[in-house]
């Protein structure tokens, strides 16, 4: 195979084959603008969510701000995200509910 066939290969491979947008696909790491914004939005959460179990010495809202913080970044697509993010914090007022 020459150059020109590999990179053919490899463009029907990513899915972006003949669209010439491979950067406007996904703006950053593969994710759309929703996602970006999911992202954002559950990361600010987490934030919040962190500090607010570090001012009262809660280790589960800790937990769950690091856990709100970090779980985008190893998940792209928009609607995954928002479940998952929705799940850790229902996980942890069922958590928190039963104390």
């Amino acid at each position: 195979m020459d150059p020109s066939e590999l990179a053919e290969a490899a463009r029907q491979i990513q899915g972006k084959a003949g669209t010439g947008q491979g950067a406007q696909d996904s703006l950053f790491m593969g994710m759309s603008m929703g996602g970006l914004l999911a992202n954002l939005l559950f990361s600010l959460i987490g934030f919040f969510y962190f500090k607010y179990g570090k001012s009262t010495g809660s280790v589960p809202t800790m937990v769950t701000g690091l856990a709100l913080m970090l779980y985008p970044y190893f998940i792209s697509n928009t609607l995954y995200m928002v479940l998952t993010g929705l799940g850790i914090m229902l996980a942890h007022w069922l958590f928190i509910r039963q104390d």
